[in-house]
């Protein structure tokens, strides 16, 4: 999908919302299930726009998911942010292993980055990393 004017205004909504979600996130280390229903429209609006199709949406997203309720049930990933994610999946990211491996490169980097920060600025180290912020960008890469 070629960046033209359209389409930024179709996207700058979601990316306002992810902005917000992401400094809820990292102030209160909770995703809130508002927020996540005042961005569904905007996302689904986005998925009609951009012309997917339904079945490879729902079984990308399958396998996704799968992996995120691993993550969640294994390896103390909020639920906050499965849903975020799954939600993402669903309506934003295209079905294909390019945008996919994409997604998760910049969200690896943007987690690194906050990472460090969180380390060497901070001087701290919280058990519970709040990912919406590394979510988001990787998200705002990909629209």
């Amino acid at each position: 999908m070629g960046l033209n004017f359209y389409s930024l205004l179709m996207s700058l909504p979601i990316i306002a919302i992810l902005l917000y979600i992401s400094i809820f996130d990292l102030r209160f280390h909770r995703i809130p299930n508002l927020s996540l229903a005042l961005l569904t429209p905007f996302t689904f609006i986005h998925f009609l726009v951009g012309g997917s199709i339904w079945l490879d949406q729902l079984i990308w997203t399958a396998f996704f998911a799968v992996l995120l309720l691993g993550l969640w049930r294994f390896c103390d990933l909020g639920m906050g942010d499965v849903k975020l994610l799954v939600l993402l999946s669903l309506l934003v990211l295209p079905a294909n292993m390019a945008s996919y491996l994409t997604f998760v490169s910049c969200l690896s980097i943007g987690l690194l980055i906050h990472l460090a920060v969180s380390r060497s600025v901070m001087k701290a180290w919280k058990s519970h990393i709040p990912l919406a912020p590394s979510i988001s960008f990787a998200t705002i890469f990909i629209l």
